[in-house]
């Protein structure tokens, strides 16, 4: 959903479909997405070897996997509290993209959204009262 939300503000920003316009929207897409896919991912890989015991791309079962696997498993679903937990799980979460052309919506959780880049076009639009 991300990656789409994300997409729609870049094709959304790009006026016309030129070539150039198009490639430059793809090029905003990867640069805002690169990083926060690349920090998610090594993430699952991190928690998939804690959770089954993931050794590269071989499925290990429990039985089979390194005693630092079954250490660091162990240690974090036994010691590690919950709430630490879900501090965790709010600061995975407040990456929150929203569609650039429509009104945000506030937040009216207790967890800080990271910030979005602002719609200059949506911007322009809603002060002359006009479609661009």
């Amino acid at each position: 959903m991300q990656d789409a939300v994300i997409l729609a503000n870049c094709i959304y920003e790009m006026g016309e479909a030129t070539p150039e316009n198009i490639t430059t929207a793809f090029k905003e897409y990867y640069d805002e997405r690169y990083e926060p896919v690349k920090k998610m991912m090594a993430k699952s890989k991190f928690m998939a070897a804690i959770m089954y015991g993931m050794v590269g791309d071989i499925s290990l079962a429990a039985e089979a996997s390194t005693w630092k696997e079954r250490l660091i498993r162990y240690i974090m679903f036994n010691w590690v509290p919950a709430s630490i937990k879900m501090k965790q799980f709010f600061k995975d979460n407040a990456y929150r993209p929203q569609v650039s052309y429509l009104e945000y919506v506030e937040n009216r959780g207790t967890v800080e959204v990271l910030p979005q880049k602002p719609s200059k076009r949506y911007a322009q639009e809603k002060a002359t009262g006009t479609e661009i």
